[in-house]
């Protein structure tokens, strides 16, 4: 993934874990390289355990 996106490997890792917050730059590329809408990588709704 991260030869894809053009980012290291430890970037990711970061991301991931929180540590590190992800650029909009970064954001798109990890988007394309997964072929999805950069906003699909930020709904966090779909993700929500709790039924309202």
């Amino acid at each position: 993934m991260a030869l894809l996106c053009n980012v290291e490997y430890a970037d990711i890792q970061r991301y991931e874990t929180g540590k590190q917050n992800i650029t909009l730059l970064s954001l798109a590329e990890l988007a394309k390289a997964l072929d999805v809408e950069p906003r699909e990588l930020l709904d966090f709704r779909k993700f929500d355990t709790q039924s309202t």
